[in-house]
């Protein structure tokens, strides 16, 4: 791609524009799910910039090995803020006209590949992104290695306190300082090699009806308890347990509370039916800051017991209020969900007498939930209202709730949407059929 030349004048006002529009993708996907360590947003050191910056672009090379261009625009708009900083901290022995010029192409190649990324252009963003990476080899000329390319370390509770240094502590609590991450994808992270395991034991045998209250035990892959300290706080909890029945009829969202630094988490569930349920804890852990979902079958199972079917349902009555799935695309409404692409679900909720419901109450940070499980149980996502998290509880929200949605492969999905309405909760059950993707 060839070289932008522009002024000192014309990069500014470029990078003011795109610094809007980088603070706008932010607030509309990125904070929705996983929001990002609030320095990432305004860093106040070269050190800190860059280190945003090299996160950000392993993340876009990350979803561009996995064919999701359209997400780029999360990770490239996180930049614009580190680009601010390295373009007013002057380098000694570099002419400020060629870094000017620098800063420009870079600002030109955010603004490219947002671009790209939302025209849903994967060529464009690819073509674009050699150039950016290339522009940034040349600003990272004069800036020590340890400036472009260290770590930084923060504390997860008091942000804040930042490090460049393994090992140090935060000074308002003592804890250790943890790497920072952001995750690639505020939508859907493939499975790799998990790094939770988990066990649960009963204080009695479960029993339709009763409630049971279990611990949860989470470790390491190399069997270390994994404390809080360890995880993320995302939507308020530590942990979060999805369980249902072996038929995907009975379902509970609920997290686990820790019981201090042992690894052991605490929580309770009324079960309906008899047989097997089964749990997963979803937690991230600080080390990668991407989800995991640590799996765990309770009680017996049936005589004979099969993988539940499911047939395509798009809506559902759940007492007083109705629930209609639609996958929107343009100014219609379809009914084809495709594996492996990024898509919009999207949920809208009345009364039985057909009045849109406005009422929606906040509970842990979002008017809403969706947990969607595969038949065999081997795929399960979790997903929320596109926006940034709802704070507070005065809000209210509906009728039209609307979802990034990312399916990896073909298949039925179970899908379970879980809303507050007069301090009750309300969920509603779908049925989903994934197919391939065209052309593939």
């Amino acid at each position: 791609m060839t070289s932008l030349p522009a002024s000192a004048p014309d990069w500014r006002r470029l990078a003011r524009g795109q610094i809007l529009l980088a603070l706008f993708c932010v607030a509309t996907s990125a904070l929705a799910d996983m929001p990002v360590p609030p320095r990432v947003l305004d860093p106040m050191s070269v050190s800190e910039a860059w280190n945003v910056i090299r996160l950000a672009t392993t993340n876009i090379e990350q979803l561009l090995r996995e064919g999701r261009s359209s997400e780029a625009v999360d990770q490239v708009s996180l930049c614009s803020p580190s680009l601010r900083v390295i373009a007013r901290t002057p380098v000694p022995g570099f002419d400020q006209a060629v870094r000017d010029a620098q800063v420009a192409r870079a600002v030109r190649s955010v603004n490219l590949i947002a671009r790209d990324s939302l025209a849903g252009n994967p060529q464009g963003v690819s073509a674009v992104f050699a150039e950016w990476k290339k522009v940034l080899g040349e600003l990272a000329q004069g800036f020590e290695p340890s400036e472009v390319s260290g770590e930084i370390y923060h504390c997860l509770d008091h942000p804040d306190n930042i490090s460049n240094e393994p090992g140090a502590q935060c000074e308002k609590c003592q804890r250790r300082l943890h790497p920072r991450r952001i995750p690639y994808s505020f939508v859907y992270v493939q499975s790799g090699r998990a790094s939770l395991k988990a066990t649960v034991h009963f204080e009695s045998p479960i029993r339709p009806g009763q409630e049971s209250r279990g611990k949860l035990k989470l470790v390491s892959a190399q069997g270390q308890p994994v404390p809080p300290t360890d995880l993320i706080v995302t939507h308020t909890h530590h942990v979060h347990l999805i369980i249902t029945d072996s038929r995907y009829e009975d379902y509970h969202l609920t997290h686990a509370s820790p019981v201090g630094e042992s690894g052991e988490y605490t929580f309770a569930f009324t079960p309906a039916y008899s047989g097997l349920y089964r749990l997963w804890a979803a937690a991230v852990p600080c080390a990668s800051g991407l989800q995991e979902y640590a799996m765990v079958d309770l009680g017996a199972p049936a005589p004979a017991a099969e993988l539940p079917t499911f047939a395509e349902s798009h809506k559902a009555a759940v007492g007083d209020y109705r629930f209609h799935l639609s996958i929107p695309s343009g100014s219609r409404s379809v009914s084809t969900a495709r594996a492996g692409e990024l898509q919009m679900l999207r949920v809208f909720i009345t009364d039985a007498a057909g009045a849109p419901v406005t009422v929606l109450e906040p509970f842990m940070n979002a008017f809403a939930h969706i947990t969607a499980i595969d038949e065999a149980g081997e795929t399960i996502l979790q997903f929320h209202p596109a926006g940034v998290d709802v704070l507070n509880e005065q809000l209210r929200g509906g009728p039209t709730l609307n979802f990034k949605f990312f399916p990896p492969k073909p298949g039925n999905l179970r899908l379970f949407c879980t809303v507050r309405v007069g301090g009750k909760r309300v969920t509603a059950p779908f049925a989903l059929t994934v197919k391939a993707t065209l052309g593939r």
